[in-house]
């Protein structure tokens, strides 16, 4: 192999792995941002306008071992949830959606014992709605 198809393998490498780890940092932030809150309400209540501040129109929920294939049919377009979360294969967590028009602007991961979505999937929820006091009834 040549030195330049070398450096361009590394390269590509390189780049999937700032991507991976960029995926990463922003599911994370979101997460600890709707704990943060969470917990700061006595842990009662999920408010997500409040939590996730961004532009976005609708919350789509999906529960434990859901797929890509259940998310693009609960969104109504295809979309990789596998590549953004790891409900598919884990029980402890709902994958909170954040869709604005047919764009997701935002993915996490939203763990159980911080306050249990389960109930609330699968389903989608405007933004005007999207505030939940729990336990969930």
């Amino acid at each position: 192999m040549s030195g330049w198809l070398i450096r361009r393998s590394y390269l590509i490498v390189l780049a999937a792995i700032i991507l991976l780890v960029v995926i990463y940092a922003r599911t994370h932030r979101l997460t600890d941002a709707i704990e943060r809150d969470y917990l700061a309400s006595g842990m009662k209540i999920v408010n997500l306008p409040k939590s996730v501040p961004q532009a976005w129109q609708r919350v789509c929920v999906l529960g434990p071992y859901a797929s890509s294939k259940d998310a693009g049919a609960l969104l109504g377009f295809d979309w990789n949830a596998d590549a953004h979360s790891r409900v598919r294969d884990h029980q402890d967590a709902v994958l909170l959606i954040f869709v604005s028009g047919h764009i997701v602007v935002g993915a996490a991961d939203y763990p159980r014992a911080a306050g249990d979505l389960s109930r609330l999937a699968p389903r989608c929820y405007p933004r005007a709605a999207a505030r939940f006091t729990l336990p969930l009834a």
